[in-house]
């Protein structure tokens, strides 16, 4: 070990200066790493209500290493999970092209890395290749980048609590999110209002007209264009403050979601789609036309995560028998099948069909269709969350941060860009912002460019 150490630390060059892919050098270079098996300690609550915790161990190999060679960094993108054990950390792998060695903890000097030996990696390490020429070094940095919070904790904060204007709200309302601005629709002393706001509680009150149904309004996936029901007719909007009659030859009862190429409503109990914005509308098949949702109506439009070709429709309310009814349909957005509405038949003494609920809204979040509203005794109903386009809806995914069931009040839950799900209670004028703590991690960088590389787009050769 003496003759190694005074050969790694007797080197002259630097095999540093990655200027080019032409001139790197081959011979004192990290060409992979894997992590091995891992120890993580999880936290629990016993029995007694006492904290408890216990160790299981996992497979590193599960969480890649990147190895940026312009930078000299060898990092996990996908942190690892609340808990992992990396003081003692253990790689399957660690490949170079010369005899690495890590920095001691407590010294400026480094020893030969052993990498199936236990590393201490809670705080960056260097890890640094000797070529055996004993002439060039290249150090790298070593992190491991460890989630300090779980992923699937949903967490909410309060934004707004006694909002006046909120208050002012009767009955049902709709909420939306666009583009960095609220949008509210409701009533007001019998007059149906937007209100709109860059911030929370900075509120901008436009009356509409007289006839404006504001649990109508339904957009687009982005919220760039809005429809509503109003002036006999239907309307659109693309600042969700002024509106346009489209000159609809048929409207519909009610309005259900946008997609990419078709508006959906209800018309005398039946499904109808139009192609064309809303001005001429076409009635749809669908299997159990007598379970046609009629009243308390919501619905989204839900990309496939697995066919960019494919689009859903999930829809739900209460059908002419005030018997809850949901229902799913498919559109191919080539145009070449057409899809009928599929009604998602309730199964007997099953606690996760689609409830009974009154002034329900739905919304795309996660991947999946989340509606909350109210019970039929006018109670705050939980959050209801399914991730099958309709057919199952569990209610202890998200918790609510309304009390639920036992509360009276009216509630509108939307999403945003940088997912947040927003939920609005006007009785006691509150606005509730929560997400998965997984959807506000930043991704770390996969894939490396020289920094001498040409952007031939920006000006072409020289």
């Amino acid at each position: 070990m003496p003759l190694l150490l005074a050969v790694l630390t007797s080197t002259l060059g630097s095999c540093d200066s990655y200027e080019s892919e032409t001139s790197t050098s081959s011979d004192c270079i990290v060409t992979s790493a894997t992590l091995g098996t891992l120890k993580r300690i999880i936290h629990t609550e016993a029995s007694d209500g006492s904290d408890s915790t216990y160790t299981i161990s996992f497979v590193g190999a599960s969480y890649p290493l990147n190895i940026d060679q312009v930078n000299a960094r060898i990092y996990n993108p996908d942190s690892l999970p609340v808990g992992t054990v990396v003081s003692r950390t253990v790689f399957s792998a660690f490949s170079t092209t010369g005899v690495p060695g890590i920095r001691s903890l407590s010294s400026n000097t480094d020893s030969t890395f052993t990498y199936t030996d236990s590393t201490d990696c809670s705080v960056d390490r260097l890890i640094t290749v000797y070529a055996y020429d004993g002439t060039s070094t290249k150090t790298y940095t070593l992190s491991l980048n460890v989630h300090t919070e779980a992923a699937d904790s949903f967490n909410w904060t309060r934004v707004l609590d006694g909002d006046a204007t909120l208050q002012t709200l009767e009955g049902a309302h709709r909420i939306y999110h666009q583009s960095g601005k609220f949008l509210v629709y409701g009533t007001q002393s019998g007059t149906p209002v937007v209100l709109s706001a860059d911030e929370p509680g900075n509120w901008t009150v436009t009356a509409l007209p007289s006839d404006f149904a504001p649990t109508s309004v339904v957009a687009n996936a982005d919220v760039s264009v809005l429809y509503a029901l109003s002036q006999g007719d239907v309307c659109t909007s693309t600042d969700g403050v002024a509106w346009t009659a489209v000159g609809a030859t048929t409207v519909p009862d009610g309005l259900l979601a946008v997609g990419t190429t078709l508006l959906a409503g209800i018309k005398d109990g039946a499904f109808y789609s139009s192609a064309d914005g809303g001005v001429t509308w076409t009635a749809d098949g669908a299997d159990e036309p007598d379970y046609a949702p009629t009243s308390n109506l919501c619905g989204l439009m839900m990309p496939s995560t697995t066919d960019p070709e494919t689009e859903y429709f999930v829809a739900a309310g209460l059908d002419a028998n005030n018997d809850s009814a949901a229902w799913r349909r498919a559109i191919d957005l080539t145009g070449t099948y057409t899809f009928d509405w599929y009604y998602m038949t309730p199964i007997a003494n099953y606690e996760e069909n689609y409830r009974r609920l009154t002034e329900p809204t739905m919304v795309s979040y996660d991947d999946c269709s989340v509606v909350t509203g109210l019970t039929t005794d006018g109670l705050i109903a939980s959050i209801f969350v399914s991730r099958d386009n309709g057919r199952t809806w569990k209610d202890d995914i998200i918790e609510t941060p309304v009390t639920a069931a036992t509360t009276e009040g009216h509630v509108s839950i939307t999403a945003d860009s940088d997912n947040y799900l927003w939920i609005m209670e006007s009785t006691t004028g509150s606005l509730w912002r929560g997400r998965y703590n997984r959807l506000g991690w930043e991704e770390e960088q996969n894939s490396f460019e020289s920094a001498n590389k040409k952007d031939l787009s920006a000006g072409g050769l020289d």
